[in-house]
């Protein structure tokens, strides 16, 4: 075997989703024939006479050892004989109070503040505000005009809400004046609490005194009320507008209006949290993370759960895979209200569940995105959705999920896009004609990314959109190309990245489709003439101390390597700009070419390292490093860890896309080998939703996957 021989990818090793089982139409346009015969005002007597007579008969024949069965199966009481669960008397909900003054903006704002006062340790805890917003507004809420006795029961009920929480806000002059009560959702009874009066500038105050009432009312015998707010009656407002427009998915003002809490108050730390939770949607999260931690001793148990699940207890030192899904799970098991929570674990699973070896992420995520909309919809648990359904091929979510997305999106340039990618996937030639007449908001990445999770063309997509929103400028142009690179690479479309590189002329973009095009070509069965042609040019990047040429460099280096020679290069320098990963695995393909006797041990370290890094989400990744690893440990005999090692990366759709679909292969071929043949079969159905329409150069290698997967479900 020569030096480079372990990184070959001839067409046997080739290994990804078949069609999707269809659901036979129910006859009778979808009803069944009793719901056919009721709905015929003539035959509804005769209808419930007959089924009554062959009920009656069918008792009479079934055996007694069968008569204590439920028609379910289970054991009586039967499902219509039982009478519903009474609603949890643990549970509480604080419905926006009824407003008087002109500022209805405290409704909402005083239930959300009093609500974090319920956390459960010692009482009650508050339903989600997120849920009960979404059920007051279908049960027609109104701040102006409460509900009746008997809807804000009913609503109640419908959360399982085993009391719930009135309040009326009565606004005079400068002066407010607080009351509530709370009311057993089962019989109506009331413990009325308040009022509670106090300037404008005092709200915080009289918050707290009213929650310390309704903390007694509920039997907490010595109320504490731990987490602190503000001082500032401006940060307040601030605070109250930024949960307002963060409840509509509104992020940009949300974040703004958090910002100017902060700025009014610096240490109003339950707005730093807001703030970092929003930017996790909405800018960079570092900054807020760093600001929240160093008071989260201001917030309630719940909140430092929360923060826990997002940035570990060891912050900012980087937490182990391990510890960071533990986290995660630890927060939905003590949170099951929370939207946030589950949208943290199902974020962790969707890109890094990899580095825990979580063979069924995806559909783990899923569930997680669909429990956190149920609780709180947000525009962003909607987009992971339609990725996840464009990953599943699911038509059903997608059809389900986009038109509330472009709701929450005001049928933006993302909605546009993934509108554009849905209407191609499902064939709603509608939907296609309704997404022509917005062209001119298109975001191109996320049309990219969309494309690229559906396995549709986005080269032909894009180029229908360029004619009819051309590109305003070369430099416009140039991003739009960068964005489809990618895609087409997944696609199995190099030529067509080739022909973007040449007409670029953009430094940045030109260093970048080099560094994909010799990646792709090294590590994806690629044009090896193209790769030392874009190595050469990459060879003559002289930008002094940057990222572009540390990655220049990283990616020269490799290309000598598997030429066989023996480059100078300095490992610092790409350690210091963010290719510490490149460092490492240039180490370790040395020290394998040199057969060193610590070569398992450099090929642990160097897993381990990459592990850490997808766990935290790092940006240090550049999608080669784990394949690297998959040969090395296939080549010394560890075909388990090889398995394991090619789920080591930034998982996601359109999350550095140019090798998915090459992972596919590379898992299909190694799950078959260890004899994980369901395994095999998922990762080449995966393959395969990439590869389509691949350049005629790729079909070989296209057929032979599927030939291999034909085999593998003929033997399952």
């Amino acid at each position: 075997m020569t030096s480079w021989d372990v990184y070959r990818n001839d067409a046997s090793w080739s290994v990804p989703l078949c069609p999707m089982g269809r659901r036979l139409k129910p006859p009778l346009g979808g009803r069944t024939a009793a719901e056919a015969a009721q709905s015929s005002p003539v035959h509804r007597l005769a209808f419930r006479r007959a089924a009554a007579s062959a009920a009656v008969i069918a008792i009479a024949l079934t055996p007694s050892y069968l008569r204590a069965q439920c028609p379910d199966g289970s054991l009586p009481p039967c499902a219509g004989d039982r009478r519903p669960a009474p609603p949890d008397p643990d549970r509480i909900a604080i419905l926006p109070f009824h407003v008087t003054s002109s500022d209805t903006l405290l409704g909402e704002g005083l239930a959300e503040l009093i609500a974090t006062a319920f956390g459960g340790e010692s009482g009650p805890r508050a339903v989600h505000m997120g849920t009960v917003l979404r059920a007051w507004r279908r049960a027609g809420g109104d701040l102006r005009t409460p509900l009746s006795q008997v809807q804000a029961r009913r609503l109640a009920q419908e959360i399982d809400a085993g009391r719930f929480v009135e309040g009326v806000v009565v606004g005079l002059g400068t002066r407010l004046t607080l009351s509530a009560a709370v009311i057993v959702t089962a019989d109506g009874t009331a413990r009325r609490v308040g009022p509670v009066s106090g300037p404008v500038d005092s709200l915080e105050s009289l918050v707290g005194r009213l929650a310390v009432g309704l903390l007694g009312a509920t039997g907490v015998e010595r109320p504490d009320l731990q987490a602190r707010l503000t001082d500032s009656p401006a940060a307040m407002r601030s605070y109250l507008d930024g949960l307002s427009f963060y409840r509509r998915s509104q992020f940009v003002p949300a974040a703004g209006a958090f910002e100017r809490a902060l700025a009014l108050d610096p240490s109003f730390v339950r707005a730093a949290l807001m703030r970092f939770v929003t930017a996790g949607w909405e800018g960079d999260p570092e900054p807020w993370a760093r600001l929240v931690w160093a008071g989260r001793a201001r917030l309630s148990a719940a909140d430092r759960t929360l923060l826990t699940a997002f940035l570990g207890d060891r912050y900012p030192d980087p937490r182990s895979p391990e510890s960071n899904l533990a986290d995660r799970r630890a927060a939905v098991s003590q949170l099951p209200e929370s939207p946030e929570a589950h949208y943290a674990l199902g974020d962790y699973l969707y890109h890094s569940a990899g580095a825990n070896n979580v063979v069924d992420a995806m559909a783990q995520a899923r569930d997680e995105f669909e429990r956190s909309l149920a609780l709180d919809t947000q525009a962003t648990v909607l987009g992971h959705l339609l990725d996840l359904g464009l990953y599943f091929a699911d038509t059903a979510r997608l059809r389900r999920y986009w038109p509330a997305y472009d709701r929450a999106q005001g049928s933006g340039p993302d909605a546009t896009a993934y509108g554009i990618v849905i209407a191609e996937r499902t064939g709603d030639s509608a939907l296609a004609a309704a997404m022509e007449r917005r062209t001119a908001r298109i975001d191109y990445d996320r049309l990219q990314v969309a494309s690229q999770a559906a396995g549709v063309s986005v080269d032909s997509l894009a180029q229908r959109y360029d004619r009819l929103v051309p590109a305003a400028d070369e430099a416009e142009r140039a991003e739009r190309d960068w964005t489809r690179a990618y895609s087409l690479l997944a696609l199995g479309r190099p030529s067509a990245v080739r022909a973007m590189r040449d007409r670029t002329r953009d430094p940045n973009v030109t260093v970048n489709l080099d560094l994909v095009l010799l990646f792709s070509a090294l590590f994806g069965g690629g044009d090896s003439a193209e790769a030392a042609r874009a190595a050469a040019r990459l060879g003559s990047v002289t930008r002094a101390d940057s990222a572009d040429q540390a990655g220049a460099i990283c990616a020269r280096v490799l290309w000598e390597v598997h030429a066989g020679g023996a480059p100078r290069y300095d490992p610092a320098f790409l350690v210091r700009h963010r290719w510490r990963l490149c460092a490492a695995s240039l180490d370790l393909l040395l020290a394998w070419r040199a057969t060193a006797p610590d070569l398992d041990a450099k090929l642990a370290t160097t897993d381990s390292l990459l592990r850490w890094d997808i766990a935290n989400i790092s940006v240090e990744s550049h999608e080669f490093e784990h394949l690297i690893l998959v040969r090395l440990w296939e080549s010394r005999g560890h075909l388990d860890r090889a398995v394991s090692a090619v789920r080591l990366h930034l998982n996601g759709v359109g999350i550095s896309g140019w090798s998915q679909a090459i992972n596919a292969r590379e898992e299909g071929r190694l799950a078959a080998l260890v004899g994980d043949t369901t395994g095999a079969v998922r990762a080449y159905r995966r393959y395969l939703d990439f590869r389509r329409d691949p350049e005629p150069a790729l079909i070989p290698q296209r057929d032979s996957v599927r030939a291999e997967l034909a085999r593998l479900e003929g033997r399952r």
